[in-house]
């Protein structure tokens, strides 16, 4: 307990010390295969570096990801948190586009961020979809500091507005590669829908404590499914699982198994485990 206690503190530490380097943004709209292309970086002041710090703590929430052998982002990212100005709007271009190729439905209105940030020696890549729905109006706005304030007055307005996001980090200092929220993502999906995780090119990284939870979920919801089948108190279940998870360092499946089941009959206990083990298959 101290320490993850200590962990988590390192962890608050660190968020205060997250510098806001490069901002980009690219308007997305629906009817268009092609995003709206910016040509500049822009220039940040303390004011804007704070909000946009602030979202990327929001960001750094996110559920853990690591990327696939054959992520198409992976490479992109790796260059550009090295690359000169030049390159970095190239590169941003890119990944906006294949952001918008990965979404074969059609999405909506908005605007994609690309921002480069540090947290000392580390860089992360921040990738933004914000849901802007007078996309015409920054289309129509030449100048590229009032559209971003058009867009911090919006998400300031309703910070539902960020509709995914990617918080990045590919150094050896963390678990993951990448921190993602996805906001109409469903549960049963991983809570991350099919095209930004084929756009990320991610898989799921799941904490220790993640595992937990989905073990006592799991075997709940199968005592529950099979209550009368098994005459099984669900609550009575989960409490055995809990007590089983804090007991022991290791997970072993069949140990686990012959734990959970109770029944006295040889040939109930026979069947209960073989259903259990089938439900986690």
């Amino acid at each position: 307990k101290e320490k993850n206690e200590k962990r988590h503190d390192e962890a608050e530490e660190e968020k205060e010390e997250i510098v806001i380097n490069q901002i980009i943004f690219h308007i997305i709209v629906t009817e268009e295969t092609e995003p709206r292309y910016t040509e500049g970086i822009i220039g940040l002041d303390e004011e804007q570096k704070t909000f946009w710090k602030k979202h990327l703590i929001t960001a750094s929430e996110g559920r853990q990801y690591k990327f696939t052998e054959d992520s198409k982002l992976r490479p992109i990212v790796k260059e550009i948190l090295k690359s000169d100005e030049k390159r970095f709007i190239a590169l941003s271009k890119v990944i906006a586009k294949q952001f918008k190729d990965a979404h074969t439905n059609n999405t909506k209105n908005g605007v994609f961020l690309v921002v480069t940030a540090a947290i000392k020696d580390r860089s992360l890549l921040y990738l933004v979809k914000l849901d802007f729905p007078n996309a015409y109006s920054l289309i129509r706005e030449k100048d590229n500091r009032i559209r971003l304030a058009k867009i911090e007055s919006s998400v300031s307005q309703d910070s539902n507005d960020i509709q995914k996001s990617a918080l990045i980090d590919l150094s050896e200092e963390v678990e993951w590669d990448a921190l993602v929220i996805d906001k109409y993502a469903k549960s049963s999906k991983g809570y991350i829908t099919d095209y930004f995780r084929d756009f990320l090119g991610v898989e799921k990284s799941e904490t220790e404590e993640e595992l937990t939870k989905e073990v006592i979920n799991n075997v709940f919801t199968w005592a529950k499914e099979n209550k009368e089948k098994f005459g099984l108190k669900p609550q009575k279940v989960k409490d055995d699982t809990i007590s089983y998870l804090r007991s022991h360092d290791n997970f072993e499946d069949n140990d686990f198994v012959s734990a959970i089941v109770k029944a006295t009959s040889p040939a109930n206990r026979k069947q209960q485990e073989q259903s259990l083990r089938t439900y986690f298959v």
